[in-house]
């Protein structure tokens, strides 16, 4: 009994489906005869998709095609042309031309579709990377590094020309035989090849300021740095919330201490003022009897003449006084003659030059210049001169060793400051070879006397 009722529940059960599937399929059917009537147009709306999707030779809206070579509108990109009146664009709107017929002749213009003025507006957007330029012969000369040869580097511009300048893909694509190369070390060899290129093709002073900004920017890339700083932002990320709070509790106190500043420092001074005790420049009991009296009289009126406007009046004693009294037409204050213009307050240089500009231009700023002529050049040929003939030698025999020519045509200021650096080095050396020498012949001295 129980069999029969699960075999007719079963039995039922299935026809229900087969009744349900049946009646979609038909409902499926019906939609799609509503939607080709919808494509058989006629009149001005047959006209309107001939225009819009190109058909020319023969009509297809009452009789499919029997030609499989041509290609079947878009039932959705019809009825949207049939509904709104518009052409769609992109490439799901497909013409109903043959294959033969969409390849354009040669010779023959290629008529602006919809999809051909897309490609015209966004091809603006497809810029290509600049990458350096260079021979064989500018690499040796120029370009040569100790780690770098110049096929890997002629592959590292082309996997950054692939992959279009970004660097987290180029690091990642990057396969050189025997070369395990970080984004940094990517990095600074591609910056230095571009610094040193853009150098070569314009002189830096013929530079304009965005060519000598990127120039800057190029060529004091540090790969160390760029390392270093990625550690810290990786640090900063990971951070807990206790490190958080007492990071904002210090920048909050640093800030605070930074408002009071002046306060802070004024405060200071006056307390330090208050604290030191200032010592006597000179001794009292010098001036017990009357010859230093006297000459120290003697001393105060002649400073005192010496300025524009005396205070201490002459004695009528000669011997007090040390000299011969002043006349009242001589004691009167004399008028400084004004001095014309200096040349160099005459010529003074622009002060809103840049650090930057000042560095380029090789631009240096006194406060004060000195009198008479000088040279720069006396620079680098006074420091090579010593007291003594011998002394003179050994300063001369280590600059020839180390490389420094004896003309240096160019006294640029970071040249003299080099030199002036090189040469406190080498005064350094003469004493402690004098030093030493000293020491050995003490020592032999010493063994002599043992």
């Amino acid at each position: 009994m129980t069999r029969a009722f699960e075999g007719a529940f079963f039995q039922l059960v299935v026809g229900a489906a087969v009744g349900l599937a049946t009646i979609t399929i038909s409902n499926k059917i019906e939609r799609e005869r509503a939607r080709r009537a919808k494509l058989g147009l006629r009149g001005v709306r047959r006209n309107k998709i001939r225009r819009c999707f190109g058909r020319k030779a023969k009509d297809y809206s009452e009789s499919p095609p029997k030609d499989k070579n041509l290609l079947v509108l878009d039932s959705a990109s019809a009825v949207e042309a049939h509904l709104y009146g518009t052409c769609p664009h992109g490439a799901a709107a497909a013409t109903t031309t043959t294959a033969d017929e969409a390849a354009p002749a040669e010779g023959s213009e290629v008529e602006e579709t919809p999809s051909n003025m897309q490609l015209v507006r966004f091809s603006k957007y497809a810029v290509a990377p600049s990458v350096p330029q260079y021979d064989h012969d500018t690499f040796e000369k120029h370009l040569a590094h100790a780690g770098w040869t110049e096929q890997e580097t002629d592959y590292l511009m082309s996997t950054y020309s692939e992959c279009n300048g970004k660097w987290p893909v180029v690091a990642d694509r990057y396969d050189y035989p025997n070369a395990d190369r970080t984004m940094e070390d990517l990095k600074a060899r591609f910056f230095g090849v571009q610094a040193t290129t853009l150098q070569l093709s314009t002189p830096i002073s013929s530079m304009t300021a965005s060519e000598y900004n990127q120039y800057e920017v190029l060529s004091t890339y540090s790969g160390a740095q760029e390392t270093s700083r990625k550690k810290l932002a990786e640090g900063h990320l990971y951070r807990r919330a206790n490190e958080v709070d007492e990071e904002t509790v210090l920048l909050g106190e640093l800030q605070r201490i930074m408002l009071n500043q002046a306060t802070l420092d004024s405060q200071r001074e006056e307390l330090r003022h208050r604290l030191d005790n200032p010592s006597p420049s000179t001794n009292g009991y010098s001036y017990n009897t009357s010859q230093a009296l006297t000459g120290l009289w003697q001393q105060l009126l002649t400073q005192d003449r010496m300025k524009k406007n005396p205070r201490l009046r002459p004695t009528s004693n000669q011997a007090v006084d040390g000299m011969s009294t002043m006349t009242p037409t001589s004691a009167a204050p004399r008028e400084t003659p004004r001095r014309p213009h200096s040349l160099a307050s005459a010529t003074a240089l622009p002060v809103d030059l840049s650090k930057a500009d000042q560095k380029r231009y090789g631009v240096v700023l006194q406060e004060r210049l000195p009198t008479g002529v000088t040279f720069t050049s006396d620079k680098l040929t006074k420091p090579r001169i010593a007291k003594s003939s011998i002394q003179t030698e050994k300063i001369a025999a280590i600059l020839q060793h180390i490389g420094v020519p004896e003309v240096i045509p160019l006294p640029t200021p970071a040249v003299i400051e080099q030199f002036e650096s090189i040469m406190q080095v080498v005064m350094t050396i003469l004493d402690l070879r004098k030093l030493g020498e000293k020491e050995e012949h003490e020592l032999r001295v010493r063994a002599a006397e043992a």
